[in-house]
């Protein structure tokens, strides 16, 4: 077995090389890429999909996965047997997935986001509109091609995004918000509560805004040793391993509390990503332990420590420091 353990090392790291490539490309996508070069990029991505689509349903991979998955008992490595359990149930299903159609949706992919962005700066869903209605038929399709006697319809895809979690929890869990969390706010609202907030309808220049951004960095933990901070449309948390996690922030000049608790947020997915155990990083295992770990550790910093009065205490004082004129007084 030492063998096989040997052979699916190496095509793991080809597995990850393509991730890696993604994400740089991702990465580069969101924050810096011109406009005009997406339908080219379009292409190179559908190039890579392919070449990762034939490498992961190569027969030689399916038998080498298969293998050890029917020897995962004698496994001794349990980050090795949790590896196989995860990429057989992923391969499983992407080889139910003709290929032509995963090229194409991984193409649309691509130039989509761009897309996205150009439609919410002018307001347009309808530039938008194709796309997401491409992307919705492709997981339509999918979830037939992957779907199983235990898990069928939207199920197939709620259990991607965390696993075991169905409608029927989910369902449980709004029936509760509504029960408890409605009456709460309307209780609230009707309380009729004077906030005085003026301040937050001023102009807050987009360099001022970035300076306490890097400020926040610093306060948070942030290595920027092993990561960087960049500008997007929508802020998001992206990495590869410990040693490459990158966030971006968006700025509204008149809004600026946005990319405060913005930052705050995605700063807790990267220090998340930052302290995960380093010995994963070469391994399809690193990273966060799923979408729900991750959302618990961004909202605890933006909800629990950001918008708590103990922070501001602290770190109020730098904000005027930084907005002088549009502070003053407050």
């Amino acid at each position: 077995m030492e063998n096989t353990i040997k052979q699916y090392e190496k095509i793991r790291q080809k597995m990850l090389a393509y991730q890696f490539a993604n994400y740089l490309i991702g990465w580069d996508s969101n924050t810096e890429a011109p406009d005009g070069c997406f339908p080219t990029r379009s292409l190179q991505i559908s190039v890579l999909s392919e070449e990762s689509y034939r490498l992961q349903t190569a027969p030689e991979t399916l038998r080498i996965i298969d293998e050890l998955f029917l020897k995962k008992g004698e496994l001794d490595d349990e980050v090795l047997k949790h590896e196989i359990i995860k990429t057989k149930e992923g391969l499983d299903k992407l080889k139910k997935v003709p290929m032509n159609e995963y090229v194409d949706y991984m193409g649309v992919l691509a130039t989509g986001e761009n897309i996205w962005g150009q439609a919410k700066r002018s307001k347009n869903f309808q530039l938008f509109q194709p796309v997401l209605e491409k992307i919705v038929a492709f997981n339509r399709k999918y979830i037939k091609y992957v779907e199983t006697d235990k898990l069928k319809g939207y199920d197939v895809l709620l259990d991607e995004y965390e696993k075991g979690m169905t409608t029927k929890e989910y369902d449980a869990f709004f029936d509760l918000i509504k029960k408890d969390l409605v009456p709460f706010v309307k209780r609230v609202i009707e309380t009729n509560l004077k906030v005085n907030d003026e301040f937050n309808n001023k102009q807050y220049p987009k360099e001022q805004q970035k300076e306490f951004a890097n400020y926040l960095v610093k306060v948070l933990g942030f290595d920027l040793n092993r990561g960087v901070m960049k500008e997007s449309e929508h802020p998001f948390t992206s990495g590869f391993g410990t040693t490459d996690v990158r966030v971006t922030n968006h700025y509204y000049e008149d809004n600026f509390t946005s990319s405060i608790f913005s930052i705050i947020h995605e700063l807790g997915h990267a220090t998340y990503e930052q302290q995960c155990n380093p010995e994963l990083d070469a391994t399809l295992s690193g990273g966060g332990g799923s979408m729900a770990l991750h959302e618990s550790q961004s909202r605890f910093y933006e909800n629990i420590i950001g918008r708590s009065l103990e922070f501001w205490k602290v770190h109020f004082p730098e904000l005027k420091k930084t907005f002088k004129k549009q502070l003053q007084g407050v």
